[in-house]
């Protein structure tokens, strides 16, 4: 097996582990029901853990899709999340900025993410073009869709020789992009 597909499945399961408990008194508290769903998201985890390690060791290579990664980040967003300080090691980090502050630390928190992505091995994207995403939606209170849409319309003019002046929108937030220009389709109307 030299080649994968990853759906968003793995992705999340990985990138979203579950969250530790504060006690094994904690543990023992819960449902059944609770207990087992949590045995098994632990498991899951583990088990995409491995498969990313082999990943990043070069043994396989992955293939993703745009819609892999737009699901797994708004995954992201949905998380709740704990203030608490960032882990010195390195290994902790990835699992922390995944489960930590998404919406105060946008930057910090795509990074697993890019830094996922930008494997060599990993295919099947346009990493620029993610990269793009990952970075403008990373720094700004965009939503995820203006940043992909964004990234695309700069892609297809820059890279693919596309004149496109304008994002046709009704949504005001491409208005915050200095490299956009959006049209409101109302200019559009039959007058």
């Amino acid at each position: 097996m030299d080649a994968v597909y990853l759906t968003n499945d793995i992705l999340f399961d990985y990138f979203l582990p579950p969250v530790e408990l504060e006690s094994p008194g904690e543990y023992e508290e819960k449902t059944d029901e609770w207990r087992q769903k949590y045995e098994q998201d632990r498991k899951r985890h583990e088990q995409a853990a491995a498969l990313f390690h082999r990943i990043s060791a070069g043994q396989l290579t992955a293939y993703l899709s745009d819609l892999v990664l737009f699901e797994v980040i708004q995954a992201f967003e949905a998380v709740p999340f704990e203030e608490e300080p960032m882990p010195e090691d390195p290994e902790a980090q990835t699992q922390w900025a995944a489960r930590g502050s998404w919406a105060g630390q946008r930057i910090n928190d795509t990074y697993p993410l890019l830094t996922f992505i930008q494997q060599p091995n990993v295919l099947g994207i346009d990493k620029d073009k993610w990269e793009k995403v990952l970075r403008t939606y990373g720094m700004s209170e965009l939503k995820l869709g203006v940043a992909y849409h964004a990234a695309t319309a700069e892609r297809l003019t820059c890279w693919e020789g596309a004149d496109i002046a304008a994002v046709v929108s009704f949504d005001e937030e491409y208005d915050q992009l200095e490299d956009i220009h959006r049209i409101d389709p109302a200019t559009f109307s039959a007058e």
